[in-house]
């Protein structure tokens, strides 16, 4: 069976963050993906799910939920930023 393959487009809606975040991070090499080309390059669910552990946080045993919840969403978009 073969493994789906999607644009940074596509990529970028299943992983829910703007086109140029994701874009930007595959291109300076952060984030995995396949080079294609020089100006193409594709993800696979694989590296879609790589990305995702990359990003996530885990919270800490005393945290409470709402405090997490700002902590996790803030820390995920820096991580998304700063790769």
């Amino acid at each position: 069976m073969t493994e789906a393959v999607h644009t940074l487009e596509e990529a970028a809606e299943i992983l829910r963050v703007p086109y140029r975040t994701l874009r930007d991070g595959v291109y300076a090499g952060r984030w995995p993906h396949r080079k294609i080309s020089e100006r193409k390059r594709l993800m696979t669910d694989e590296d879609i799910q790589a990305v995702l552990d990359l990003t996530a946080t885990q919270p800490s045993p005393t945290a409470n939920p709402s405090e997490f919840a700002a902590r996790t969403t803030k820390a995920n978009v820096l991580a998304l930023m700063d790769g």
